[in-house]
């Protein structure tokens, strides 16, 4: 692997990522980590007092610890393990931290119904007592979505699509609005926020409604015409359309996938609840739709062959369309 190590950017799942909570490095046991550290950061930069810490989750980036507090509800922590140390790419980590803390503390202050993670504090310190950057965040309660889809009723998924519109549309919205423009503004090139990581693995259910938004790492600021879309899961679209083989819908499992006669009742229920709360949003979503697919095949195209087929293939159905 250490040959491979060497060409992966950023991230990448590596025996050598330098953290004491790198699952990969050899001899690793998740009995051996002391959370005591952890539960004395807690303690230090919030003045609260910890009963138990407790392993909740992990992910390729990401570790994620909860405690139960002394008083006041559980709070969670998440510890970056996943990076290289070279001082490059150590500061692209801390900056990307910093930007995922500033847009969840725009979120709370300009959107505080979009149920996302709030802050409550940090240390992007390498060397730090715990021994990797991390925050510490308010818990929230739900099943992934990619857990909850098979169990949804069809009833079911149908209240959570008109959900998750909601939150799509308002994002939007909030845009427009913080940078006060027209909502007639016919260029649709009007920056909004985009969450641009939104898959089934980091949207939480309960009771059939969205209960969290995870993981703004992956944020971007976009032309509306770029940042309204349809939700992953619901796309038979560009690279999420089985006959380029690009995107594979069998993960997490094959089952939190619906059907493409499914995903287009979806994609009309998600249409129909977007353009309740703003046409603009709508506008954007049909205005853009050639262009967002357009420029996904190409970064496709940029990274593999069967990116670069699935644009051609696709650039010869457009071309057969204008015909017609």
């Amino acid at each position: 692997m250490s040959s491979l190590d060497e060409n992966l950017p950023f991230y990448a799942p590596i025996s050598r990522a330098p953290t004491k909570y790198n699952p990969f490095r050899p001899g690793y046991k998740q009995e051996d980590i002391d959370p005591q550290p952890l539960i004395e950061a807690v303690y230090n930069l919030l003045g609260a007092e910890t009963v138990r810490a407790r392993l909740l989750g992990r992910g390729f980036f990401n570790v994620v610890y909860e405690f139960d507090m002394k008083t006041g509800p559980p709070l969670v922590s998440r510890i970056q393990w996943n990076f290289k140390a070279d001082p490059v790419l150590s500061t692209w980590v801390v900056e990307k931290m910093t930007r995922e803390v500033a847009v969840l503390e725009l979120l709370q202050r300009v959107s505080p119904q979009v149920p996302a993670p709030r802050v409550l504090a940090f240390d992007f310190a390498f060397n730090n007592s715990v021994g990797a950057p991390f925050t510490i965040m308010n818990r929230l309660y739900g099943e992934d979505l990619w857990m909850a889809w098979p169990t949804l009723s069809a009833d079911d998924r149908i209240t959570f699509v008109k959900s998750l519109a909601s939150y799509f549309a308002f994002l939007i919205i909030r845009s427009l609005e913080i940078r006060e423009i027209l909502q007639d503004d016919p260029s649709m090139l009007v920056p909004v926020l985009v969450h641009v990581d939104m898959n089934n693995r980091n949207i939480m259910v309960k009771d059939a409604t969205v209960s969290g938004i995870l993981d703004w790492e992956i944020h971007s600021s976009l032309p509306a015409c770029l940042g309204a879309t349809y939700p992953d899961f619901m796309r038979y679209d560009a690279t999420y359309h089985p006959k380029y083989g690009i995107q594979p819908r069998l993960m997490p499992t094959k089952e939190c996938w619906p059907s493409e006669e499914e995903a287009a009742t979806l994609r009309h229920v998600f249409r129909e609840a977007t353009g309740v709360l703003s046409s603009d949003f709508v506008r954007a979503l049909e205005k853009g739709e050639t262009l967002r697919q357009l420029l996904e095949l190409v970064s496709c195209s940029k990274s593999s062959t069967d990116g670069m087929l699935a644009l051609f293939a696709w650039e010869e159905e457009m071309a057969k369309r204008r015909v017609v």
